[in-house]
Order: structure tokens, then sequence, then C-alpha cells
């Protein structure tokens, strides 16, 4: 992933940042619990911050 795939939505705009990881992995959780949409935390390379983003698969 390029740090500019990692850091701006697909429109464009910067994804939300975290602070910690705990923080982006509750974003995650409710972003689940609220529309049943699978994300996962990660550190960005781009800002050194935290954001959530669909989950990659294996394979």
């Amino acid at each position: 992933m390029s740090w500019a795939g990692s850091h701006f939505t697909r429109e464009g705009s910067p994804k939300n940042a975290y602070r910690t990881e705990s923080e982006a992995r509750g974003a995650a959780q409710l972003a689940w619990t609220l529309e049943r949409v699978d994300l996962d935390a990660y550190r960005c390379d781009y800002c050194h911050q935290w954001h959530i983003g669909r989950r990659f698969r294996d394979g």
C-alpha cells in the first residue's frame, strides 16, 4: 500500500487519524457494531498516526 493510499480516502480527503492503536481499534469496533463493516487499524507511514481501513485478505 502506498502512503497516499494509506493516508487518503478514495475521494482524496485525509482519513481520520487516531493518536493510539487502541483508539483506532475502538473506532474499527464501533464501525463493526453499527454498520457491520470489517475494518482494521494500521500505523500510517505518512503521518505516523493510526487509521482504520478495510482488512486485506490473504490469497
